[in-house]
Formats: C-alpha cells, sequence, structure tokens
C-alpha cells in the first residue's frame, strides 16, 4: 500500500491533485474493508471453532458421567469408590 503525505498532494497542480485524491481514497477505502472483512472472517472461524471445541467437551463429560453411573451399578470392593473404579476404566482403556 503506498504511502500518502500532505506535502506529495500539494506539490502537483489541482487536476492531478484530484486524481491522487480520489487515486488515494479508492486504495484506503479497499485496504480498510479489506482490514474489516479479514476480521470479520477470522472471528466467525474463532467462534465455530470455539463451539466445536464446546461440543466436544460436552460429549466427553456426557460419556463420564454415564460411564460413572454404569460402574455405579456394578458390584465394588469394599474402600473403592465409584470415582476410582472409573479412573481405573479410563486408565485401562488408554494402555490398549
Amino acid at each position: 500500500m503506498p504511502s500518502y503525505s500532505l506535502q506529495s498532494f500539494l506539490s502537483v497542480n489541482e487536476g492531478e491533485r484530484i486524481s491522487m485524491l480520489k487515486a488515494a481514497i479508492n486504495s484506503l477505502s479497499a485496504h480498510v474493508w479489506h482490514s474489516i472483512n479479514s476480521l470479520i472472517k477470522d472471528s466467525i472461524s474463532q467462534e465455530v471453532a470455539r463451539r466445536y471445541q464446546l461440543r466436544f467437551l460436552v460429549s466427553m463429560v456426557q460419556s463420564y458421567r454415564t460411564l460413572e453411573l454404569l460402574c455405579a451399578l456394578k458390584p465394588r470392593k469394599q474402600g473403592q469408590t465409584i470415582k476410582s473404579q472409573v479412573t481405573k476404566k479410563i486408565l485401562k482403556r488408554s494402555d490398549g
């Protein structure tokens, strides 16, 4: 993007100045529009990613809660909690 200075506009005749002003206004307007448009697109992409992550986390919590419920129905050894049973099942699964 070219740099615009007051000196460059004042150093030319009026006809050329009007032409330079129109070009500068068009260029700067396009730059501002492109910047705003890019910002909006980035914001939308971030929002989509945030919502996708939220859905993933909600799904994971629902699965965890269901696992807790199923472990609560299963007999446990004395001193074993539902949470420790769930943790053991998850860790066992992580080993393959």
